[in-house]
């Protein structure tokens, strides 16, 4: 993964996460959209269902990655290690003018991960 050695172990930890509820999982997944294509951290298949992730360990890229999920037709999950990371990211997304389409796009802690895919699998 070309993240920093936080960045790539907090993938790693969420892989481990999917892998154990029953998630294929592919690292640095290219989805195409009409005639580009979009790059995210995780890609996780179980099933029919289909959820791309981010993983963001500062608000730095947040606002190009927030964009680049609006784009594709599927779930965005951005996974955040701590709650002052997740507030840094709100806070840059409203200072923007940038609402997350909470239906579509989810910012999640990372040790909230598990309970939201079992809610997500169950729908």
């Amino acid at each position: 993964m070309r993240g920093s050695p936080f960045h790539n172990k907090i993938a790693q930890e969420a892989q481990t996460i999917f892998i154990s509820q029953n998630w294929q999982i592919f690292v640095e997944y290219g989805y195409k959209v009409d005639f580009s294509t979009v790059y995210f951290d995780l890609f996780a298949t179980r099933g029919c269902q289909k959820l791309a992730c981010q993983i963001e360990t500062t608000s730095r890229h947040v606002i190009e990655n927030v964009l680049k999920a609006q784009a594709v037709p599927i779930h965005v999950w951005f996974i955040v290690p701590n709650r002052k990371v997740r507030r840094q990211i709100v806070n840059k997304l409203n200072r923007n003018n940038i609402r997350l389409n909470r239906e579509r796009l989810k910012l999640l802690l990372l040790s909230n991960l598990e309970k939201e895919l079992f809610d997500y699998w169950r729908g």
